[in-house]
């Protein structure tokens, strides 16, 4: 059996890697990968940061501008960190960590989010709707 921290971890690492491709708008192909390792990593440890406390994360931010919030009765943890040298934002929100997230992942109805058009799971709905709710006022 998979640990579940790491299992999270995977996940949470996974996704925000599919995120930071995107955002990069690095294209990969079999013939050419053009893959940011560096930036993959620090996707990585941003991920493994999410699951800590608030207080823990913001010294991990080492002064960095940051925001950690639990919005809303999801339960659902995340943090968005500036670097206004660069000009770069990023937001890391934690995965599966208490019941209340269990539940919210146990609702796999499938729904047309109305914001993004796209479909997804009633419980990941759920969570990124509070999440944007919340991170819309920053």
């Amino acid at each position: 059996m998979i640990n579940i921290t790491l299992r999270r971890q995977f996940l949470a690492t996974f996704i925000l890697v599919c995120f930071a491709l995107v955002g990069q708008s690095i294209t990969v192909s079999a013939k050419s990968p053009n893959i940011d390792f560096k930036l993959l990593y620090r996707a990585a440890k941003m991920s493994n940061v999410a699951y800590s406390s608030k207080t823990k994360i913001l010294a991990d931010l080492k002064g960095r501008s940051a925001r950690v919030a639990t919005p809303g009765n999801a339960e659902v943890q995340y943090f968005t960190g500036y670097n206004d040298r660069k000009k770069l934002q990023g937001i890391s929100v934690r995965g599966t960590a208490n019941d209340r997230n269990w539940d919210l992942d146990k609702d796999k109805t499938v729904v047309r989010d109305k914001k993004t058009g796209i479909l997804m799971h009633r419980g990941f709905q759920t969570a990124a709707q509070a999440i944007y709710k919340d991170s819309d006022h920053v």
